[in-house]
């Protein structure tokens, strides 16, 4: 974990002060290290590859199933 009041953008809104940011790798993917963004009730926000080849993906919406 690195932060638990951490803020993300995302075309799907904005959230500020109350995301669980985490810090994920693998010995699997040597040299490849994501952040990843999580807002409780929503799940995962954002997801960014800071070390290995760039990579972003960014929550844009949420389809509810009747």
């Amino acid at each position: 974990m690195l932060s638990l009041t951490a803020s993300v953008d995302t075309p799907f809104g904005a959230f500020f002060g109350n995301v669980l940011e985490t810090k994920e790798y693998s010995p699997l993917e040597p040299g490849v290290v994501d952040h990843k963004y999580y807002e409780p009730g929503y799940g995962l926000m954002e997801d960014d590859v800071v070390k290995g080849q760039p990579e972003v993906l960014k929550l844009t919406g949420i389809v509810v199933q009747p």
